[in-house]
This record gives structure tokens, C-alpha cells and sequence, in this order.
């Protein structure tokens, strides 16, 4: 209940690099109607959420690696 979006994702971060590394992930968001599902997840522009963050980290680690090809979609 304390936590903010970025203690959120460092829980998704390990699926964010499973990804990155060939493996499939999901994250899915449960809960009862405006348990704050949709701003965990999306965020705003002064606290992203776990679709900004999941998105700048796995380009992040694109970019570390080199010596690979990545296919996004």
C-alpha cells in the first residue's frame, strides 16, 4: 500500500529481463475497480508506471547489447 510505481517495478524488472533475454512475461494487473490498477500501470508523467518503466529498461538493455539483433513488437 506504500509502495510507489518504481518499488512496483523492481519487483517486474526480473520479467523485463527475462524478456531481453528470449523468454516470455506477463505482467497483469488484478484487483477491484479503482484499486489504482491503471495508474500502477501507466503512471503519470512525474511517476511513471510499469509500462514507461518496463519500456525504457528493456531499451536500455538492447543497448547494452551489442553483439545482438532485437525484433520489438
Amino acid at each position: 500500500m506504500n509502495a510507489n510505481n518504481n518499488n512496483v517495478f523492481n519487483v517486474v524488472r526480473p520479467i523485463v529481463d527475462a524478456a531481453v533475454n528470449g523468454f516470455n512475461g506477463t505482467v497483469f494487473a488484478y484487483g477491484q475497480t479503482s484499486s489504482g490498477k491503471t495508474y500502477t500501470m501507466m503512471g503519470t508523467l512525474e511517476e511513471p508506471g510499469i509500462v514507461p518503466l518496463a519500456v525504457e529498461h528493456m531499451f536500455d538493455a538492447i543497448t547494452n547489447i551489442p553483439g545482438r539483433e532485437f525484433l520489438l513488437r
